[in-house]
């Protein structure tokens, strides 16, 4: 990590045993064995902030050229919300912000681990590659709305307004939060009309809510239990979304 800090560039360690920058020590401590080793550095416009590290790919194949292209794109997304979080750490929207980053980060987690079993289809890797690919953009674009907060206060906010289908956008933010319902054992369905309900809105700023609100549907729900989300419009000039889930709830 301190030669990649450094130096400013990547690298692979294919048996960590012949690198004489190898601390065994660290091993010898935890009672964990390091056989291989890839490490990136993590940069904010050209400034190294540490470095990003992956240990033992779990069938000890090698470490390649697109795990080092893998982690760079990983490493940038990290290191913008750690310097994002260092510049609100004295705000009190701190809490929002951490709360914010975890849904896209636990997604790009998940199916990454995912990607890394063999057996998966070519078309499926796809998909979760896609889906990777837009919660790392979405990392990004959260952080340029952290920066954004300061206008909410002022009352600058700016809308970006947009026709869009609404019953996509749910799609899309279930197909993003399958995997946490999946590991809960929850039933997770939505109740939508055929023909779609086409809003005129902020898409993102949409998003978040629905971001939001499900995952914590999804995170406080009791075990086995059910998650639904519905879509309607309830006259031409409105839209009603609900998400109701298992959860005990909380006083009125």
């Amino acid at each position: 990590a301190g030669w990649v800090a450094r130096e400013g560039r990547a690298q692979i360690i294919n048996d960590v045993a012949r690198d004489k920058r190898f601390f065994a020590k660290s091993d010898e401590s935890t009672g964990f064995q390091t056989r291989s080793m890839i490490a990136v550095p993590m940069k904010v416009k050209d400034k190294i902030i540490g470095a990003l590290e992956a240990i033992n790919r779990a069938d000890d194949s090698p470490f390649t050229s697109e795990d080092v292209e893998l982690l760079t794109t990983l490493s940038a997304q990290a290191a913008i919300a750690i310097t994002n979080a260092r510049l609100f750490q004295q705000s009190d929207l701190i809490s929002e912000m951490v709360h914010e980053l975890r849904t896209p980060l636990t997604s790009i987690v998940a199916y990454s681990e995912l990607m890394l079993r063999r057996e998966i289809p070519p078309a499926q890797a796809r998909t979760f590659t896609e889906t990777i690919y837009q919660e790392a953009m979405q990392l990004s674009n959260m952080t340029n709305g952290f920066l954004e907060l300061s206008r909410l206060q002022s009352g600058r906010i700016r809308m970006d307004m947009v026709n869009f289908n609404l019953t996509d956008l749910i799609h899309e933010v279930m197909m993003l939060l399958q995997p946490q319902a999946d590991e809960r054992g929850l039933a997770f369905e939505a109740a939508l009309p055929a023909r779609g309900v086409l809003v005129t809105a902020d898409r993102e700023r949409i998003r978040q809510v629905l971001v939001n609100l499900t995952s914590n549907a999804i995170k406080y729900n009791r075990p086995n239990g059910a998650v639904t989300l519905q879509a309607e419009l309830i006259d031409p000039q409105h839209a009603r979304i609900s998400i109701n889930d298992t959860a005990r709830g909380i006083p009125e």
